[in-house]
């Protein structure tokens, strides 16, 4: 991941929910170190 950060390039990083929200804030915080946008995605309540 840290070679991806220095390339410079646009980066997006995906949490993906399972089961339940407990570790979202600190997967966010892990990711934002490397990724330029972090997103919680719930593949199940998505329309598109």
């Amino acid at each position: 991941m840290e070679i991806l950060r220095w390339t410079g390039q646009a980066s997006m990083a995906l949490i993906n929910l399972i089961e339940n929200e407990d570790h979202i804030q600190s997967w966010q915080q892990a990711l934002g170190q490397y990724f330029k946008v972090v997103r919680v995605f719930n593949a199940i309540q998505e329309d598109f």
